[in-house]
């Protein structure tokens, strides 16, 4: 309310009569001290979140939504996680998309799974479904790219698309897996064997794909160095974010 002009007791009302870009953009750490304490990484980690049954995953070419220089991700990776993908041989932008895929996305996802699964059931999953023309063009399914096979919405996002076979199959086994899962729980998807729910001790995932099946210990070596560098970042982010509450926290001059 501050930042916008108002006092800090203004109503809901001279809230509501602000334009959008007025107000202060914070993104994801929309972090005010009172209302929202902690970030969501804080909550998961002391299990302070609502237990209820969840999927959670990624795209196996998640890194595709990087939006700065490349050399910058192997600039920001320690020694340490860069040695857990020396024996896959990359270099060059392979390698930058695949350290930022498992970092960005990959390795969130499955820490975020083990956070859970003591409780209701988390089902983790990768999804690896490229469309027959992008084949060998690109690295594998974008960021994102699951989104129109999950909730089945190509006639409002891709209306001129002509789907193949191929795609209409993967769109109802991603698109089944969603909607039993909305219904029970638990996914049952059509096509694909039966979905473990996840645990740290099996680490088990769903693969959806061409051929759907159960991975085990999916790149085990390299999201287990992402994730032992994750504590360093919660760490940063916490300090940061403390310091955001302290600095809007202090009265008007």
């Amino acid at each position: 309310a501050k930042e916008a002009g108002w006092p800090a007791d203004a109503t809901a009302e001279q809230l509501r009569s602000l334009p959008l870009d007025t107000l202060p953009h914070l993104g994801a750490y929309s972090i005010d001290g009172r209302l929202q304490k902690e970030n969501a990484t804080e909550a998961f980690a002391a299990r302070r979140v609502i237990d209820v049954p969840m999927i959670i995953g990624w795209t196996d070419f998640d890194g595709s939504s990087l939006r700065y220089p490349p050399q910058t991700v192997i600039d920001r990776t320690g020694a340490g996680v860069k040695a857990a993908y020396a024996a896959e041989g990359k270099t060059g932008d392979d390698l930058v998309y695949a350290i930022y895929t498992d970092s960005h996305n990959g390795a969130p996802a499955r820490w975020t799974a083990k956070m859970t699964a003591g409780g209701q059931p988390t089902y983790l999953y990768l999804w690896t479904y490229v469309r027959a023309p992008d084949r060998g063009k690109v690295r594998g399914a974008a960021h994102g790219s699951d989104l129109s096979y999950a909730f089945d919405s190509w006639a409002k996002s891709y209306p001129q698309l002509q789907l193949t076979e191929e795609d209409k199959a993967a769109t109802r086994l991603i698109h089944s897996c969603w909607v039993s899962f909305a219904k029970t729980g638990k996914p049952q998807c059509d096509g694909a064997p039966e979905w473990p729910r996840y645990s740290s001790e099996t680490d088990q995932l769903m693969e959806l794909g061409l051929t759907p099946r159960v991975l085990t210990g999916y790149r085990k070596a390299q999201l287990d160095a992402q994730e032992n560098a994750m504590h360093e970042v919660i760490d940063d982010t916490r300090k940061s974010v403390e310091a955001l509450v302290a600095e809007i926290s202090k009265p008007a001059p």
